[in-house]
């Protein structure tokens, strides 16, 4: 499902606070989006949130090897959130 407008969109806020979470490690990888973290910690708790933050790097890096190996699909289907 596309997602354009997060904060408008009718996600469950912790969704939304997952979701920008995500977006604060793929605008800027070497920085956790520490701006973020007072709504995250509204519905997760600090284990969660480091559980959010290896999942996000581990998916990064993964894909980082596909490429990096020449293994990454020539198409694939976009999403955009």
């Amino acid at each position: 499902r596309k997602i354009r407008d997060v904060d408008g969109s009718d996600l469950p806020a912790e969704h939304k606070a997952a979701l920008r979470f995500a977006e604060g490690f793929a605008t800027d990888p070497d920085s956790a989006p520490t701006e973020v973290l007072p709504g995250l910690r509204a519905h997760y708790t600090d284990q969660q949130i480091v559980e959010l933050g290896l999942q996000r790097v581990h998916r990064q890096a993964g894909s980082k090897l596909l490429v990096s190996l020449g293994l990454e699909p020539r198409s694939a289907p976009v999403t955009v959130i």
